[in-house]
């Protein structure tokens, strides 16, 4: 069981429009004790995997306890079921389309789940 201190967002929505701000004050209310950081806001757009070569290096110096929240997902908002991978100390969240294999292959001893209610 990781224990979470912080999250970190990573998306590909880009440094302009509402959905970093929406994700952001959502998690404010939900989590308000939890501080809350933008990894990285401009991954390649609808490309996961693209971006999936570049999250283990995005991560690999940081900080234990840290949840990754990943949304980089041409089907957002559609009936595509979301993972969790536990490994390092870490836990990831994010669309099951190949986002986090690299992360959850490299990690050593990792869990992965399916996240299969809405």
């Amino acid at each position: 069981m990781v224990e979470v201190r912080r999250i970190a967002l990573v998306t590909d929505f880009g440094a302009a429009g509402p959905y970093v701000g929406q994700m952001r004050l959502r998690l404010s209310g939900l989590v308000p004790e939890v501080p809350l950081l933008d990894l990285v806001s401009d991954l390649p757009p609808f490309r996961p995997d693209l971006a999936a070569y570049l999250l283990p290096a995005l991560v690999r110096d940081m900080p234990s306890g840290t949840l990754y929240l990943c949304v980089v997902d041409p089907g957002v908002g559609g009936g595509r079921l979301a993972l969790t991978v536990s490994a390092g100390g870490d836990l990831f969240v994010g669309p099951d389309n190949g986002l986090l294999a690299l992360v959850a292959r490299r990690a050593g001893p990792a869990h992965v789940s399916r996240v299969d209610w809405r």
